[in-house]
C-alpha cells in the first residue's frame, strides 16, 4: 500500500512540474504580406521570414505564431537583449 501511495504521489508531482513547461514554442512577427490562399509570409524578430496559416492579420501587424499558425495579435513592444 505504501508503494502505491508513493508512486501516485510521484506521479501527481511529475504532472505538475510538466505542466510548467510549455509543450509548443510561441514566437512574435510581424505580419509582412497576406497570400491570398489562407496562408500569410511573416518576418521574425531575427529577420528570417516564413510562411504561416491564416490571413486573420494585416500586413504591419504583430501575431504570437504556434506550430506554423497565426494564433493571436500580439503587443508592439520594444525588444530587449540581455547577456547573462
Amino acid at each position: 500500500m505504501a508503494l502505491k501511495l508513493a508512486l501516485l504521489r510521484a506521479t501527481t508531482i511529475r504532472q505538475q512540474f510538466k505542466a510548467l513547461i510549455p509543450e509548443r514554442v510561441r514566437v512574435v512577427a510581424s505580419i509582412t504580406a497576406n497570400n491570398g490562399h489562407s496562408t500569410s509570409q511573416s518576418e521574425l524578430r531575427d529577420g528570417s521570414v516564413i510562411t504561416v496559416k491564416r490571413e486573420s492579420l494585416g500586413a504591419g501587424e504583430k501575431a504570437f505564431i504556434q506550430d506554423g499558425e497565426i494564433k493571436s495579435n500580439a503587443p508592439d513592444l520594444a525588444q530587449y537583449e540581455v547577456e547573462v
